[in-house]
């Protein structure tokens, strides 16, 4: 990558883009502020309560964790449950709702992006929401690449923006390699540094995939 033509746009510093370059990934802490994050936090807020309502119709809760925060409730609903009891609601949510585009879609991300492959951003419009509990297996996703599923991939840039909704524990947390298979260059996390000490907690991430900027 010629990272001298691809800052010719965007919101990162040339020394950010060479580091990229040079390293495979890019911390950018700060970028995004709850405000930023509100939508598809919103967004997982319901369906979260979508699942609390389900457990309790169907007899298996007693409380549907209702007062509890948005960073534990999800782990409280599952506490004692088994995979199966996780895996009847799905092990990815795919819920097409407006927060997570939002996400998505933020001029924020899109700009840094943009510093690093150009301007013309292809975004994957799958949205896979991953959540992990404590102490139930299912959920468990390790850090991948899926720069295979793209055609003209190694012609082409394919960017994993990842970002962190509280902070993990080294307990909790993969760990982060800079670069993914076939030497691709793929993390941007755009939410603080990893790991560091903290509560275990229901750990969910959202994942866009960027390849060269039309939104679609």
């Amino acid at each position: 990558m010629n990272a001298a033509v691809a800052k010719a746009n965007g919101s990162l510093t040339s020394e950010q883009v060479v580091f990229y370059s040079e390293e495979g990934y890019l911390v950018l802490p700060q970028l995004l502020t709850d405000a930023d994050m509100a939508p598809a936090r919103e967004a997982m807020q319901a369906k979260v309560a979508q699942i609390a309502d389900e457990l309790f119709s169907a007899g298996q809760i007693t409380d549907r964790r209702e007062d509890s925060p948005f960073e534990y409730r999800l782990a409280e609903l599952f506490a004692g449950k088994s995979d199966a009891d996780f895996l009847t609601f799905g092990r990815s949510w795919r819920d097409r709702l407006p927060g997570y585009f939002d996400l998505m879609a933020n001029p924020k991300i899109l700009d840094a992006v943009e510093s690093l492959i150009g301007e013309e951003i292809f975004a994957n419009p799958v949205y896979n929401t991953r959540p992990k509990v404590p102490g139930v297996a299912a959920g468990a996703v390790p850090w991948h690449q899926d720069k295979s599923y793209w055609p003209d991939a190694n012609s082409n840039p394919v960017i994993t923006v990842w970002i962190r909704w509280w902070m993990p524990t080294r307990s909790t947390a993969a760990s982060i390699s800079g670069r993914g298979p076939i030497g691709a260059r793929s993390f941007l996390p755009c939410r603080g540094n990893l790991p560091a000490p903290g509560i275990p907690r229901s750990m969910t991430s959202i994942r866009g995939v960027c390849g060269r900027k039309t939104t679609h």
